[in-house]
């Protein structure tokens, strides 16, 4: 799948690729204040079920800046 755009929301446990609601269970790590550790949520998994199995997104940031 090719991300042209992406939403998410960790406060409203949304995923969105492309416009579309991401309805599979998906862990998500977004870059945290602390280098090098990340913060990691599960999204699109319906409440209480834990999945045997899921996606991987995993956002990085980098700077040009020293």
């Amino acid at each position: 799948m090719e991300i042209k755009s992406i939403h998410i929301d960790f406060e409203k446990n949304l995923l969105e690729i492309n416009g579309k609601a991401v309805n599979k269970p998906t862990v998500v790590h977004l870059p945290s204040d602390t280098p090098g550790w990340y913060n990691s949520k599960l999204l699109a998994s319906p409440e209480g079920l834990k999945p045997r199995a899921y996606d991987r997104i995993k956002v990085v940031f980098k700077s040009d800046q020293q």
